[in-house]
């Protein structure tokens, strides 16, 4: 037997085999669609019982809601069998046409010129496919779909007409994405089946490249990718570092007005708009962004670490993900309205001015990056063609609103008490008839002029953090060095606001010459995602120093002011002048520990921020203050540290260690650590620990 006899050998026992799964697989697809249609049936029953002015079966709300999970999972169930005969329709016509290939001369069938030996597939296909034809096998499974669809979905909708807000919501997000998902993997196993089992080729093909065996510790697969739930659940985790700002700001309102913590609701109401802001506006608000940059984001030399929206670059067809998210998007929006239910939670006092703030905010934001995109021309050299000036400082400026916005709503929203009840958006008397007491009112329970120091102090932080931030990313685009100039990627000119940064920097920077220019020094290839460009000297009037310079200052007035006393008085002058001497002084050392220069620099510091407030107490001759104001007022003492920390911070890293790990690697490294902690570091590293 040669070499081809073996081949067409197995080809045939593999077209055999797969044509004994299809027949089992047939049968399953059979049984489930009847479990289906009966559960339903049941289901039916049910509601009918527990339905009406006088119900015949009595049970609990949250016990019906859950009783439409049965069909669900059945249904589930059919359509993941449904895929399988989908990837195995175009596996088995492969197969027929290999072997068509194979034979010498494809014998046909006497009654049938046109037909070929083992076509019976293509044949089965071209009778059933839903992607393409009018025959009425195509819509009579089209009607069987859209029966089995309508009445699970008009089932579970009659049911939650019934039962409370709550419940109602919970039924209505959770069936309903499930039922989308489903009409998806639907969708994409039928109608787009060519690209579906194309796509699900080149993974297999990904994945059979990658040992069975499990990967070394501290080693990540090569392939490791966000997943897109994950994204779902919390799009922009790093962006969690923002969320102290607002508690802050609720902190220094108890630190000037200590009544307001007596207020009723008070806490609470911190913690439950808090948790509304961070996790679900202003996450809504980053997917917002990352749809608008879809396109950037999947080219950046960093896709990988920033995780932003998970997309195949390969993938032509975006509109399934780009759908879902704008579902999620619109599911948090409703959660944070939701919110309004609680009783110290108002819609127009609360909610309102947060989404406008933050969506009024976002709105300028992307219009300025419209024009960034709108004015960037791709080139292979010369100079590169990018939006004005002026737009990219704007980006630059309003990107660090978001900072000072935060700690304004922190000061003013958890002082509004609300006006009641009638302030939940699902009972209001709709169109035009509902009225409310000064809608628009927030509380401003702190002097004016204060407000607008400390604003500019967490506006100066905010820039700070973000042109540094931007700076490393900017320095992501490097590729070469040829001994003095660095070269970047011409796609930087999307995003000339990280160009620009980047430029303030005192290392000679240049757009990546032409693949036909010759090199006038040697060029050595550089990973930008690895170089610590804040390192070195950066330009005096880079936007991080002066930043750097106003956040100090304005910090140790903001100080001063929370113990109360005037800042003109000469011994609190002079405090924070020695404060901001310090700050500067330190900014300026450099040190190769970047552990002992942040520990360093943070003593130093909160030494001379305590001996101003310390005098700024004593030359005030105030009252004394009770235990938790006292305990607030020294911790916000050390915000005039926060800058110098920061500053620090970045210049001792590259992009790469601003990476935030996976959840799942911090848990599990915490969970090590402890088990190393209480069972000893011999017995941990005999079990593997």
């Amino acid at each position: 037997m040669n070499g081809s006899d073996r081949h067409l050998d197995v080809l045939l026992a593999d077209y055999t085999s797969a044509r004994d799964d299809e027949r089992e697989l047939l049968n399953q697809q059979t049984t489930l669609f009847r479990a289906v249609v009966a559960t339903l049936t049941l289901l039916g029953a049910l509601v009918a019982s527990i339905s009406g002015e006088n119900p015949t079966l009595r049970m609990p709300d949250w016990i019906s809601a859950a009783a439409p999970l049965v069909p669900l999972a059945l249904i589930c169930l059919l359509q993941i069998v449904g895929s399988q005969a989908a990837v195995r329709s175009f596996y088995i016509r492969a197969l027929e046409r290999q072997l068509r290939k194979e034979l010498p001369s494809p014998p046909t069938l006497d009654n049938y010129p046109r037909l070929t030996v083992m076509s019976y597939q293509e044949i089965q296909v071209t009778l059933r496919s839903l992607g393409q034809g009018t025959r009425i096998p195509r819509i009579l499974t089209m009607i069987i779909f859209f029966s089995v669809g309508a009445v699970f979905i008009g089932l579970v909708m009659y049911m939650a007409s019934t039962f409370d807000i709550y419940l109602k919501f919970t039924m209505i997000v959770f069936y309903g994405a499930a039922t989308a998902l489903i009409l998806m993997e639907s969708v994409n196993a039928t109608v787009r089946g060519k690209r579906y089992f194309q796509n699900l080729v080149d993974d297999a093909h990904r994945r059979s490249l990658e040992p069975l065996t499990p990967s070394v510790d501290g080693t990540a697969s090569t392939s490791r990718r966000r997943s897109l739930a994950s994204y779902l659940i919390l799009p922009r985790p790093a962006d969690l570092s923002k969320a102290p700002f607002f508690p802050i700001g609720a902190l220094v309102l108890v630190a000037v007005r200590p009544e307001t913590a007596e207020l009723e609701y008070f806490w609470p109401r911190v913690v439950v708009l808090w948790l509304v802001l961070e996790v679900l506006v202003y996450q809504a608000r980053y997917q917002w962004n990352d749809l608008r940059g879809l396109g950037e984001d999947m080219q950046a030399p960093a896709a990988g670490q920033r995780g932003r929206i998970p997309l195949d670059p390969t993938t032509s067809d975006i509109r399934p993900v780009v759908i879902l998210v704008s579902c999620v998007i619109s599911v948090r929006l409703f959660l944070a309205v939701l919110a309004c239910a609680l009783p110290f939670v108002s819609f127009f006092h609360h909610m309102l001015p947060m989404l406008l703030g933050v969506f009024g905010l976002a709105a300028v934001y992307e219009i300025l990056r419209g024009m960034e995109r709108n004015g960037y021309v791709p080139t292979t050299q010369g100079p590169l063609q990018t939006s004005p000036s002026s737009v990219t400082v704007l980006v630059s400026l309003v990107v660090g609103l978001g900072y000072p916005l935060r700690t304004v709503l922190g000061i003013t929203l958890p002082a509004t008490g609300g006006s009641g009840t009638r302030d939940i958006p699902w009972q209001w008397t709709w169109p035009w008839n509902w009225t409310l007491g000064n809608p628009f009112h927030m509380s401003l329970p702190v002097d004016t002029m204060f407000l607008a120091v400390f604003a500019l102090y967490t506006l100066s932080l905010g820039i700070l953090f973000v042109s540094m931030t931007w700076c490393l990313e900017g320095g992501t685009f490097v590729r070469e060095h040829d001994g003095s100039t660095y070269y970047y990627r011409r796609d930087i000119a999307q995003k000339p606001h990280l160009r620009l940064l980047l430029l303030n920097t005192t290392r000679r920077f240049a757009p990546l010459p032409a693949p036909t220019q010759e090199p006038l020094q040697p060029i050595i290839e550089v990973d930008g995602r690895s170089q610590k460009w804040l390192k070195y000297a950066s330009r005096l009037h880079a936007p991080w120093n002066i930043a750097l310079l106003t956040a100090l200052a304005t910090g140790a007035l903001a100080v001063c002011a929370i113990w109360g006393s005037d800042p003109q008085i000469p011994a609190t002058a002079l405090a924070a002048a020695a404060t901001v001497g310090i700050s500067v002084a330190m900014a300026l050392h450099r040190n190769k520990s970047k552990i002992t220069a942040v520990v360093y620099v943070a003593g130093l510091l909160l030494a001379a921020v305590t001996l101003a407030a310390a005098a700024a107490h004593t030359s005030a001759s105030v009252t004394a203050p009770s235990g938790t104001t006292l305990a607030v007022r020294w911790i916000l003492s050390s915000m005039s540290t926060i800058p110098i920390l920061v500053y620090k911070f970045f210049e001792h890293s590259s992009y790469r260690d601003l990476a935030f790990p996976p959840l799942t690697d911090v848990v599990t490294k915490g969970v090590r650590r402890v088990l190393v902690v209480v069972l000893g570091k011999d017995t941990a590293m005999r079990m593997g620990i």
